[in-house]
Protein backbone atom coordinates (compact mmCIF):
# COMPACT_ATOMS: atom_id res chain seq x y z
CA UNK A 1 0.00 0.00 0.00
CA UNK A 2 1.38 3.42 -1.01
CA UNK A 3 1.77 6.07 1.67
CA UNK A 4 2.84 9.54 0.51
CA UNK A 5 3.67 12.91 2.01
CA UNK A 6 3.17 15.88 -0.37
CA UNK A 7 4.85 19.28 -0.31
CA UNK A 8 4.55 22.64 -2.08
CA UNK A 9 0.98 22.84 -3.27
CA UNK A 10 1.95 25.74 -5.54
CA UNK A 11 3.67 23.20 -7.77
CA UNK A 12 0.29 22.04 -8.96
CA UNK A 13 0.24 25.06 -11.25
CA UNK A 14 3.72 24.42 -12.68
CA UNK A 15 4.17 22.75 -16.07
CA UNK A 16 5.27 19.33 -14.80
CA UNK A 17 6.29 18.13 -18.26
CA UNK A 18 9.17 20.63 -18.37
CA UNK A 19 10.23 20.25 -14.73
CA UNK A 20 13.46 18.39 -13.93
CA UNK A 21 13.75 16.50 -10.67
CA UNK A 22 16.22 14.55 -8.52
CA UNK A 23 14.98 11.19 -7.22
CA UNK A 24 16.39 9.29 -4.23
CA UNK A 25 15.51 5.59 -4.06
CA UNK A 26 15.86 2.92 -1.37
CA UNK A 27 14.98 -0.34 -3.21
CA UNK A 28 13.67 -3.50 -1.59
CA UNK A 29 10.39 -5.14 -0.55
CA UNK A 30 9.45 -1.78 0.91
CA UNK A 31 10.63 0.94 -1.46
CA UNK A 32 11.44 4.43 -0.22
CA UNK A 33 11.32 7.37 -2.66
CA UNK A 34 12.17 11.06 -2.23
CA UNK A 35 11.69 13.70 -4.98
CA UNK A 36 13.34 17.15 -5.09
CA UNK A 37 13.46 19.88 -7.72
CA UNK A 38 16.69 21.46 -8.96
CA UNK A 39 16.27 24.35 -6.50
CA UNK A 40 16.55 21.96 -3.55
CA UNK A 41 12.86 22.06 -2.63
CA UNK A 42 11.38 18.78 -1.44
CA UNK A 43 8.35 17.75 -3.49
CA UNK A 44 7.45 14.35 -2.10
CA UNK A 45 8.61 11.54 0.21
CA UNK A 46 6.81 8.22 0.25
CA UNK A 47 7.28 4.53 0.94
CA UNK A 48 5.58 1.64 -0.84
CA UNK A 49 5.37 -2.00 0.22
CA UNK A 50 4.75 -4.66 -2.44
CA UNK A 51 3.98 -1.94 -4.96
CA UNK A 52 4.49 -2.52 -8.72
CA UNK A 53 7.43 -0.94 -10.50
CA UNK A 54 5.12 0.84 -12.94
CA UNK A 55 3.09 2.46 -10.12
CA UNK A 56 6.25 3.91 -8.61
CA UNK A 57 7.38 5.23 -12.02
CA UNK A 58 3.97 6.80 -12.62
CA UNK A 59 4.20 8.50 -9.22
CA UNK A 60 7.63 9.87 -10.04
CA UNK A 61 6.83 11.20 -13.53
CA UNK A 62 3.77 13.00 -12.15
CA UNK A 63 6.34 15.44 -10.65
CA UNK A 64 8.54 15.78 -13.72
CA UNK A 65 11.43 14.18 -15.54
CA UNK A 66 14.23 12.69 -13.38
CA UNK A 67 17.70 13.93 -14.37
CA UNK A 68 19.47 12.33 -11.38
CA UNK A 69 18.68 9.02 -9.69
CA UNK A 70 20.45 8.39 -6.38
CA UNK A 71 20.76 5.82 -3.60
CA UNK A 72 22.45 5.65 -0.19
CA UNK A 73 24.59 2.54 -0.72
CA UNK A 74 27.62 1.47 -2.70
CA UNK A 75 27.76 -0.33 -5.05
CA UNK A 76 24.60 1.02 -6.65
CA UNK A 77 21.76 -1.57 -6.61
CA UNK A 78 20.66 -2.92 -10.00
CA UNK A 79 17.10 -1.64 -9.45
CA UNK A 80 18.39 1.93 -9.17
CA UNK A 81 20.52 1.52 -12.30
CA UNK A 82 17.51 0.24 -14.22
CA UNK A 83 15.46 3.20 -13.03
CA UNK A 84 18.17 5.52 -14.32
CA UNK A 85 18.22 3.69 -17.64
CA UNK A 86 14.47 4.03 -18.09
CA UNK A 87 14.59 7.80 -17.59
CA UNK A 88 18.01 8.19 -19.29
CA UNK A 89 19.09 9.86 -16.03
CA UNK A 90 22.48 10.33 -14.42
CA UNK A 91 23.07 7.81 -11.60
CA UNK A 92 24.75 9.35 -8.56
CA UNK A 93 27.52 6.85 -7.77
CA UNK A 94 28.87 6.71 -4.21
CA UNK A 95 32.40 5.69 -3.25
CA UNK A 96 31.10 4.19 -0.02
CA UNK A 97 27.72 3.56 1.61
CA UNK A 98 26.37 6.33 3.82
CA UNK A 99 26.53 5.83 7.57
CA UNK A 100 23.39 6.08 9.69
CA UNK A 101 24.80 9.17 11.46
CA UNK A 102 25.42 10.93 8.14
CA UNK A 103 21.91 10.14 6.89
CA UNK A 104 20.32 11.37 10.11
CA UNK A 105 22.31 14.59 9.88
CA UNK A 106 21.30 15.22 6.24
CA UNK A 107 17.59 14.59 6.71
CA UNK A 108 17.34 16.56 9.97
CA UNK A 109 18.05 19.83 8.10
CA UNK A 110 14.88 19.45 6.00
CA UNK A 111 12.55 19.22 8.96
CA UNK A 112 10.74 16.21 7.52
CA UNK A 113 10.08 13.45 10.02
CA UNK A 114 10.54 10.21 8.12
CA UNK A 115 8.04 7.48 8.97
CA UNK A 116 10.59 4.68 8.50
CA UNK A 117 14.20 4.01 7.56
CA UNK A 118 13.28 3.51 3.88
CA UNK A 119 12.03 7.09 3.59
CA UNK A 120 15.05 8.35 5.52
CA UNK A 121 17.51 6.53 3.26
CA UNK A 122 15.78 7.75 0.08
CA UNK A 123 15.69 11.34 1.36
CA UNK A 124 19.36 11.21 2.36
CA UNK A 125 20.29 9.96 -1.11
CA UNK A 126 18.25 12.74 -2.73
CA UNK A 127 19.82 15.46 -0.57
CA UNK A 128 23.32 14.11 -1.09
CA UNK A 129 22.85 14.16 -4.88
CA UNK A 130 21.56 17.75 -4.78
CA UNK A 131 24.53 18.84 -2.62
CA UNK A 132 26.87 17.39 -5.23
CA UNK A 133 25.60 19.93 -7.82
CA UNK A 134 24.73 22.74 -5.40
CA UNK A 135 27.73 24.95 -6.22
CA UNK A 136 27.23 24.48 -9.97
CA UNK A 137 23.55 25.37 -9.61
CA UNK A 138 24.55 28.58 -7.78
CA UNK A 139 26.82 29.50 -10.70
CA UNK A 140 24.02 28.77 -13.16
CA UNK A 141 21.70 31.08 -11.18
CA UNK A 142 24.20 33.94 -11.49
CA UNK A 143 24.89 33.54 -15.22
CA UNK A 144 21.59 32.36 -16.64
CA UNK A 145 18.30 34.15 -17.45
CA UNK A 146 15.49 32.85 -15.20
CA UNK A 147 13.42 31.46 -18.08
CA UNK A 148 16.12 28.93 -19.07
CA UNK A 149 17.75 28.38 -15.66
CA UNK A 150 16.21 24.97 -15.01
CA UNK A 151 17.10 23.66 -18.47
CA UNK A 152 20.69 24.86 -18.04
CA UNK A 153 20.92 23.03 -14.69
CA UNK A 154 19.67 19.84 -16.30
CA UNK A 155 22.25 20.16 -19.11
CA UNK A 156 25.06 20.87 -16.60
CA UNK A 157 24.15 17.66 -14.74
CA UNK A 158 24.67 15.80 -18.03
CA UNK A 159 28.16 17.24 -18.35
CA UNK A 160 27.59 20.27 -20.60
CA UNK A 161 29.34 23.49 -19.56
CA UNK A 162 27.21 26.40 -18.33
CA UNK A 163 28.09 28.74 -21.20
CA UNK A 164 27.55 26.12 -23.86
CA UNK A 165 24.17 25.22 -22.40
CA UNK A 166 23.14 28.89 -22.31
CA UNK A 167 24.20 29.43 -25.95
CA UNK A 168 22.35 26.33 -27.13
CA UNK A 169 19.15 27.32 -25.35
CA UNK A 170 19.31 30.97 -26.44
CA UNK A 171 19.78 29.97 -30.08
CA UNK A 172 16.80 27.68 -29.83
CA UNK A 173 14.85 30.47 -28.13
CA UNK A 174 15.67 32.95 -30.92
CA UNK A 175 14.50 30.50 -33.53
CA UNK A 176 11.34 29.89 -31.57
CA UNK A 177 10.73 33.66 -31.20
CA UNK A 178 11.18 34.17 -34.96
CA UNK A 179 8.75 31.40 -35.64
CA UNK A 180 6.25 32.84 -33.14
CA UNK A 181 6.59 36.30 -34.77
CA UNK A 182 5.86 34.91 -38.20
CA UNK A 183 2.93 33.00 -36.82
CA UNK A 184 1.63 36.17 -35.08
CA UNK A 185 1.87 38.18 -38.32
CA UNK A 186 -0.03 35.53 -40.19
CA UNK A 187 -2.50 35.32 -37.34
CA UNK A 188 -3.33 39.01 -37.70
CA UNK A 189 -4.40 38.29 -41.22
CA UNK A 190 -6.55 35.40 -40.19
CA UNK A 191 -10.01 35.37 -38.82
CA UNK A 192 -10.81 34.30 -35.31
CA UNK A 193 -11.78 30.83 -36.57
CA UNK A 194 -8.33 30.25 -37.92
CA UNK A 195 -6.83 31.28 -34.55
CA UNK A 196 -8.95 28.69 -32.85
CA UNK A 197 -7.87 26.05 -35.37
CA UNK A 198 -4.22 26.92 -34.76
CA UNK A 199 -4.63 26.64 -31.03
CA UNK A 200 -6.23 23.24 -31.50
CA UNK A 201 -3.40 22.16 -33.76
CA UNK A 202 -0.87 23.33 -31.15
CA UNK A 203 -2.66 21.33 -28.50
CA UNK A 204 -2.74 18.32 -30.82
CA UNK A 205 1.01 18.63 -31.42
CA UNK A 206 1.55 18.85 -27.69
CA UNK A 207 -0.58 15.78 -27.14
CA UNK A 208 1.27 13.98 -29.95
CA UNK A 209 4.55 14.76 -28.22
CA UNK A 210 3.16 13.46 -24.98
CA UNK A 211 1.93 10.31 -26.73
CA UNK A 212 5.35 9.76 -28.31
CA UNK A 213 6.99 10.17 -24.94
CA UNK A 214 4.61 7.69 -23.37
CA UNK A 215 5.16 5.25 -26.26
CA UNK A 216 8.88 5.51 -25.71
CA UNK A 217 8.35 4.92 -22.00
CA UNK A 218 6.10 1.95 -22.84
CA UNK A 219 8.80 0.44 -25.05
CA UNK A 220 11.32 0.79 -22.24
CA UNK A 221 8.92 -0.92 -19.87
CA UNK A 222 8.39 -3.74 -22.40
CA UNK A 223 12.15 -4.22 -22.64
CA UNK A 224 12.32 -4.20 -18.88
CA UNK A 225 9.50 -6.79 -18.74
CA UNK A 226 11.30 -9.05 -21.24
CA UNK A 227 14.45 -8.83 -19.14
CA UNK A 228 12.46 -9.71 -16.04
CA UNK A 229 10.88 -12.70 -17.79
CA UNK A 230 14.30 -13.97 -18.82
CA UNK A 231 15.57 -13.47 -15.27
CA UNK A 232 12.55 -15.34 -13.87
CA UNK A 233 13.15 -18.23 -16.30
CA UNK A 234 16.82 -18.36 -15.30
CA UNK A 235 15.89 -18.26 -11.62
CA UNK A 236 13.37 -21.08 -12.10
CA UNK A 237 16.07 -23.17 -13.75
CA UNK A 238 18.51 -22.39 -10.95
CA UNK A 239 15.78 -23.21 -8.40
CA UNK A 240 15.09 -26.59 -10.03
CA UNK A 241 18.80 -27.35 -10.06
CA UNK A 242 19.15 -26.25 -6.45
CA UNK A 243 16.18 -28.36 -5.34
CA UNK A 244 17.73 -31.39 -7.06
CA UNK A 245 21.07 -30.74 -5.35
CA UNK A 246 19.37 -30.25 -1.97
CA UNK A 247 17.42 -33.49 -2.33
CA UNK A 248 20.60 -35.35 -3.25
CA UNK A 249 22.41 -33.75 -0.32
CA UNK A 250 19.57 -34.64 2.08
CA UNK A 251 19.64 -38.23 0.83
CA UNK A 252 23.41 -38.38 1.21
CA UNK A 253 23.23 -36.95 4.74
CA UNK A 254 20.51 -39.46 5.66
CA UNK A 255 22.62 -42.38 4.38
CA UNK A 256 25.68 -41.03 6.18
CA UNK A 257 23.65 -40.64 9.38
CA UNK A 258 22.36 -44.21 9.11
CA UNK A 259 25.85 -45.55 8.44
CA UNK A 260 27.26 -43.61 11.39
CA UNK A 261 24.53 -45.00 13.63
CA UNK A 262 25.32 -48.52 12.38
CA UNK A 263 29.06 -47.97 12.97
CA UNK A 264 28.32 -46.70 16.49
CA UNK A 265 26.13 -49.74 17.16
CA UNK A 266 28.79 -52.13 15.86
CA UNK A 267 31.49 -50.38 17.91
CA UNK A 268 29.34 -50.76 21.02
CA UNK A 269 28.69 -54.39 20.14
CA UNK A 270 32.41 -54.96 19.51
CA UNK A 271 33.23 -53.40 22.88
CA UNK A 272 30.76 -55.73 24.60
CA UNK A 273 32.18 -58.75 22.75
CA UNK A 274 35.72 -57.77 23.71
CA UNK A 275 34.71 -57.35 27.35
CA UNK A 276 32.95 -60.72 27.29
CA UNK A 277 35.96 -62.27 25.59
CA UNK A 278 38.29 -60.87 28.26
CA UNK A 279 35.97 -62.15 30.98
CA UNK A 280 35.89 -65.59 29.39
CA UNK A 281 39.67 -65.64 29.10
CA UNK A 282 39.95 -64.83 32.79
CA UNK A 283 37.39 -67.52 33.51
CA UNK A 284 39.34 -70.09 31.50
CA UNK A 285 42.53 -69.11 33.27
CA UNK A 286 40.76 -69.52 36.60
CA UNK A 287 39.47 -72.93 35.53
CA UNK A 288 42.96 -73.99 34.47
CA UNK A 289 44.43 -72.64 37.70
CA UNK A 290 46.65 -70.29 35.77
CA UNK A 291 45.82 -67.37 38.02
CA UNK A 292 46.80 -69.12 41.27
CA UNK A 293 50.21 -68.05 42.55
CA UNK A 294 52.74 -70.36 44.15
CA UNK A 295 51.86 -71.18 47.75
CA UNK A 296 48.17 -70.45 47.18
CA UNK A 297 45.34 -72.83 46.49
CA UNK A 298 42.31 -72.17 44.32
CA UNK A 299 38.95 -72.19 46.08
CA UNK A 300 35.41 -71.75 44.78
CA UNK A 301 33.52 -68.56 45.63
CA UNK A 302 30.01 -68.51 47.07
CA UNK A 303 28.80 -64.93 46.64
CA UNK A 304 26.01 -65.15 49.18
CA UNK A 305 25.28 -67.86 51.71
CA UNK A 306 21.88 -68.99 50.41
CA UNK A 307 20.28 -72.08 48.89
CA UNK A 308 20.27 -70.43 45.46
CA UNK A 309 23.94 -69.49 45.75
CA UNK A 310 24.93 -73.04 46.76
CA UNK A 311 22.94 -74.53 43.87
CA UNK A 312 24.54 -72.12 41.38
CA UNK A 313 28.12 -73.01 42.47
CA UNK A 314 27.29 -76.71 42.37
CA UNK A 315 25.77 -76.39 38.88
CA UNK A 316 28.71 -74.43 37.46
CA UNK A 317 31.70 -76.07 39.17
CA UNK A 318 30.41 -78.88 41.35
CA UNK A 319 30.96 -79.33 45.08
CA UNK A 320 33.14 -82.19 46.28
CA UNK A 321 33.99 -83.59 49.71
CA UNK A 322 36.90 -81.74 51.24
CA UNK A 323 36.34 -78.50 49.21
CA UNK A 324 37.21 -75.17 50.74
CA UNK A 325 34.77 -72.31 49.96
CA UNK A 326 35.15 -68.55 50.15
CA UNK A 327 31.81 -66.89 51.04
CA UNK A 328 31.65 -63.18 50.18
CA UNK A 329 28.60 -62.51 52.34
CA UNK A 330 27.55 -64.98 55.05
CA UNK A 331 25.28 -62.71 57.04
CA UNK A 332 21.96 -64.05 55.71
CA UNK A 333 22.49 -67.77 56.24
CA UNK A 334 20.17 -69.87 58.40
CA UNK A 335 20.48 -73.39 59.92
CA UNK A 336 18.96 -75.13 56.89
CA UNK A 337 21.36 -73.39 54.51
CA UNK A 338 24.30 -74.32 56.73
CA UNK A 339 23.05 -77.92 56.90
CA UNK A 340 22.71 -78.04 53.09
CA UNK A 341 26.32 -76.91 52.67
CA UNK A 342 27.56 -79.34 55.34
CA UNK A 343 25.93 -82.26 53.50
CA UNK A 344 28.10 -81.45 50.46
CA UNK A 345 31.17 -82.47 52.49
CA UNK A 346 32.85 -79.04 52.60
CA UNK A 347 35.86 -79.09 54.94
CA UNK A 348 36.38 -75.35 55.55
CA UNK A 349 34.77 -71.99 54.94
CA UNK A 350 36.44 -68.57 54.74
CA UNK A 351 33.98 -65.69 54.86
CA UNK A 352 34.22 -61.98 54.08
CA UNK A 353 31.32 -60.24 55.78
CA UNK A 354 30.26 -61.61 59.15
CA UNK A 355 28.79 -65.07 59.34
CA UNK A 356 25.42 -65.39 61.08
CA UNK A 357 25.72 -66.97 64.57
CA UNK A 358 23.13 -69.63 63.75
CA UNK A 359 25.04 -70.74 60.64
CA UNK A 360 28.33 -70.63 62.57
CA UNK A 361 26.98 -72.97 65.27
CA UNK A 362 25.46 -75.39 62.73
CA UNK A 363 28.71 -75.61 60.76
CA UNK A 364 30.72 -76.08 63.95
CA UNK A 365 28.40 -78.95 64.97
CA UNK A 366 29.14 -80.63 61.63
CA UNK A 367 32.90 -80.18 62.14
CA UNK A 368 33.38 -77.60 59.37
CA UNK A 369 36.12 -75.05 60.01
CA UNK A 370 35.10 -71.37 59.62
CA UNK A 371 37.58 -68.51 59.39
CA UNK A 372 37.29 -64.79 58.67
CA UNK A 373 39.36 -63.51 55.73
CA UNK A 374 41.38 -61.39 58.16
CA UNK A 375 42.76 -64.62 59.66
CA UNK A 376 43.97 -66.15 56.39
CA UNK A 377 45.40 -64.25 53.37
CA UNK A 378 42.87 -64.38 50.52
CA UNK A 379 43.29 -63.00 46.98
CA UNK A 380 39.93 -62.41 45.47
CA UNK A 381 38.71 -60.18 42.63
CA UNK A 382 35.13 -59.09 43.17
CA UNK A 383 32.82 -60.79 40.68
CA UNK A 384 35.23 -63.69 40.08
CA UNK A 385 34.11 -67.28 40.61
CA UNK A 386 37.41 -68.30 42.22
CA UNK A 387 39.70 -67.00 44.94
CA UNK A 388 43.26 -67.86 45.99
CA UNK A 389 44.00 -68.79 49.62
CA UNK A 390 47.37 -69.07 51.32
CA UNK A 391 47.49 -72.87 51.62
CA UNK A 392 50.06 -73.00 54.40
CA UNK A 393 48.19 -70.46 56.52
CA UNK A 394 44.96 -72.36 56.00
CA UNK A 395 46.47 -75.70 57.03
CA UNK A 396 48.02 -74.12 60.14
CA UNK A 397 44.73 -72.55 61.20
CA UNK A 398 42.84 -75.79 60.57
CA UNK A 399 45.35 -77.73 62.72
CA UNK A 400 45.14 -75.10 65.47
CA UNK A 401 41.37 -75.24 65.40
CA UNK A 402 41.44 -79.03 65.40
CA UNK A 403 43.75 -79.07 68.46
CA UNK A 404 41.52 -76.54 70.18
CA UNK A 405 38.42 -78.64 69.52
CA UNK A 406 40.18 -81.84 70.67
CA UNK A 407 41.34 -80.20 73.87
CA UNK A 408 37.87 -78.87 74.48
CA UNK A 409 36.36 -82.30 73.87
CA UNK A 410 38.80 -83.92 76.38
CA UNK A 411 37.95 -81.33 79.00
CA UNK A 412 34.25 -81.95 78.53
CA UNK A 413 34.85 -85.70 78.80
CA UNK A 414 36.61 -85.30 82.19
Amino acid sequence: MLRCQFYLKDYETVNVRHRHIIVGIDPGTTVGVAIMDLNGRLLDVFSAKNCSFSDIISRIISYGKPVVVATDVSPTPSAVRKMGSIFASVVNELKASMTVEYKEKLTAKYGYRCKNTHERDALAACIDAFNKYKKKFAQVGKKTPPEIEEEVKAMVIRGISIQKAINMLLNNSEKADSHDKQRAESADKSVNGKDYIERLRAEIRQKDEEIERLKEFQERLKCELDCKKREVAELHEKLRSRIFEMRREVMRERIVKELRAEISRLKSQLKSVREENARLKDFIKELKGEMVHEGFMRVKVLRNFSRKGIEEVERKFGLERGDVLFIEDGSGAGPKTAEMLAEKGVSAIIYGRELSPIAYEKLAERGIFTFHESEIPVKHRRGSDFAAVDEKALRCRMEEELRRRTKKHVLFSI
